[in-house]
């Protein structure tokens, strides 16, 4: 099979347009980079991830600021320190 799509994707560069091979050879960095690392997201600590969650339960019971209360709470505490 791995001959087999190799071949596959040899046929097809060769039908593709020289401005897309840069981002062709970046893409298969990526692929290659992204087989060889673990997903950032397995490495959590449990701890990190009882934050993620109470995160999470904030966002679906509404307990949010917007923005422009969030910059305001912030500016208060720095004039506080």
């Amino acid at each position: 099979m791995k001959v087999e799509a190799l071949s596959i994707i040899n046929n097809k560069l060769k039908t593709i347009p020289d401005n897309f091979l840069n981002e062709i050879v970046a893409y298969l960095d990526f692929i290659s980079f992204k087989a060889t690392n673990n997903d950032w997201a397995e490495d959590l600590t449990p701890q990190q991830l009882q934050s993620i969650e109470r995160g999470q339960n904030d966002l679906n019971t509404g307990n949010t600021v917007n923005h422009k209360e969030a910059m305001s709470r912030i500016k208060a505490h720095f004039k506080s320190k």
